[in-house]
Formats: structure tokens, C-alpha cells, sequence
């Protein structure tokens, strides 16, 4: 726990800094949220609803890790500290290859999920398997958690679909599909609400903005495409600049998209317009993956 006079104008990168020490551990790990909201990208204090001078109280989640997971072609996942790099356990019961592994937002399970067809839950603490999660006919290739934890969302290549995430309220699912579509669909009752079709080939991936209003889907016909959330309408398409789009995401505050490419560069995007911004050039091949620091 830790008090501190808070400015109104100051984000997260402000109060992050001063967490360690106020808190009086040195590895603190924390997500700012006031209320319901969470203290990301740009946002400040004031527009939490926390004026200037008031006395903002942080509490610390007492399981907030620093540790990471990794999957591997081994068939195990592994729990490793982030500041030794010492592995703490394997999770070890897949009979194949596990494609990803991912804390709940609590920290205290691991799900993931394997070319076995099937996706396992785990105590983050203990390393063993609480559950088998079975069903799909072909490799599952991706598993993650709900916001709130309650639910997992599993993906596959047994034609159901390519990839799938949840909204950021957790109220609506997006999958990806090889019919070159992506859905949106209501979490409660299942319903498909909208159908985004405009890609050439099969949908690769698609996700959420994080404030929910747009999505950003990418597609083996080399685009990326920037659609709304509520009115299933195409507003861009990002072209890869004479090479294939193979890889996409949003920064934290939902203004900018990150492309990879098949290229040795990544590409840099407004998300409001459309508007190419920057090339990142210096890899020596494919740029296939692109990610955004929070």
C-alpha cells in the first residue's frame, strides 16, 4: 500500500516510477486502476475522475508476478523469473507441441494450449494440470482468458476458428477464420452479431482496439484491414508497401497499428486515418512478428 500526492495530469509512465519506493518493495508489480479504470496508455488521473492535489491510494496486488511463461516445441511450458532467469516449474502433461501459454488475470492459473487437440489448465503455483480441456478435432493453436477470468477462449485449426479474443469488456468474442471472414459474437448467448468480409484470403488474426470501438484483422492476401467495432464497416486498408502484411497490433492507447511484414521492415499506421507514419527498417529478413511495448 502507498500514498502519494498525485498531479492530475500525470500517466501511468508518471506513477510507475515512484512505485517501488513508495511501496517500499523493489519489484512491485501492479496494474493503476482507479475505480473501474485502468491507468494505460495516455490516460491521466484527472480523466479517472482524480483532480489535482487529491490523495490517491494504490494498492498492490500481492500476487502481481515477475515472471513469464514460454511454450515450446518440447511439448512443456515453462514459469521463468524475470530478474534471475531462473526457471521456477514446467508444466508438463501435453502430448505434443504447446503453441501458447497465458496467465489469468489473477496470476494464479496458466492455460495452454497444444497440437494435441486439446487445451490444459494449471495451478501457476504448483505446476499441475486442473483440468484437460477437450473437444476440437485438430491442433488448438491458441487459449486465453476472459478479463475476468471466468472463461477460456480457444481457437483451431478444425475449421471453428483461426484465432479468437475476447473484447476488452469481456461482453463480446472475435474469431478469425480461413473463409475469409472474421465474426464478432455475444459471449451470453453466442449469437454471431456481425460478419467482417472484405479480405481476399483467409483471416489470420484479428483483435480489438483497446477501448473495444475498432478491430484490426490481418490476412494471407498480404493486408490489414481496420474495421468498427459497432458497425462491421471496413474504414481502411493498410497496405504493406510492396510487401505482405504477416503480423498486426495496436499501441496501448488504440491510436497508432504496428505491422510486420514479409519484408525486413515493420510499418507504423494512424489508426484514426489510415495514414502511413514511419518504416522501421534493420532486420535482416521478414519482419513476421510486431508487438507494442504498453
Amino acid at each position: 500500500l502507498a500514498t502519494l500526492e498525485a498531479d492530475g495530469a500525470w500517466t501511468g509512465r508518471d506513477v510507475r516510477p515512484r512505485l517501488p519506493g513508495l511501496a517500499g518493495v523493489p519489484d512491485v508489480a501492479a496494474r493503476l486502476v482507479f475505480s473501474s479504470a485502468e491507468l494505460v496508455g495516455e490516460a491521466t488521473l484527472a480523466s479517472l475522475g482524480i483532480a489535482d492535489g487529491d490523495h490517491l491510494q494504490l494498492v498492490f496486488d500481492a500476487r502481481g508476478r515477475r515472471e513469464v511463461l514460454t511454450a515450446s516445441l518440447d511439448g512443456t511450458a515453462k514459469l521463468w523469473n524475470v530478474d534471475s532467469g531462473q526457471c521456477l516449474r514446467t508444466f508438463v502433461g501435453h502430448a505434443g507441441i504447446i503453441f501458447c501459454a497465458a496467465f489469468s488475470p489473477d496470476g494464479a492459473l496458466v492455460l495452454s494450449a497444444s497440437s494435441d487437440r486439446t487445451a490444459r489448465l494449471w495451478d501457476a503455483d504448483s505446476a499441475g494440470c486442473i483440468r484437460e480441456l477437450a473437444g476440437h478435432t485438430d491442433v488448438v493453436n491458441s487459449a486465453l482468458f476472459s478479463p475476468d477470468g471466468a472463461r477460456a477462449l480457444t481457437a483451431s485449426f478444425d475449421h471453428t476458428a483461426r484465432s479468437a479474443v475476447f473484447s476488452p469488456d469481456g461482453t463480446q468474442m472475435l474469431t478469425a477464420s480461413i473463409d475469409r471472414t472474421a465474426k464478432l459474437w455475444d459471449v451470453g448467448s453466442f449469437k454471431c452479431l456481425r460478419t467482417l468480409e472484405g479480405h481476399d484470403a483467409s483471416v489470420m488474426f484479428a483483435v480489438f482496439s483497446p477501448d473495444g470501438s475498432q478491430i484490426l484483422t490481418h490476412s494471407g492476401d498480404g493486408t490489414a484491414k481496420l474495421w468498427g467495432a459497432e458497425s462491421g464497416t471496413c474504414s481502411h486498408t493498410l497496405e504493406g508497401r510492396g510487401e505482405l502484411v504477416n503480423s498486426v497490433a495496436f499501441s496501448p492507447d488504440g491510436a497508432k497499428v504496428l505491422a510486420g511484414s514479409s519484408g525486413p521492415s515493420a510499418s507504423l499506421w494512424s489508426a484514426g486515418s489510415g495514414e502511413f507514419l514511419h518504416s522501421l527498417d534493420g532486420h535482416g529478413s521478414s519482419a513476421f512478428l510486431a508487438d507494442v511495448c504498453p
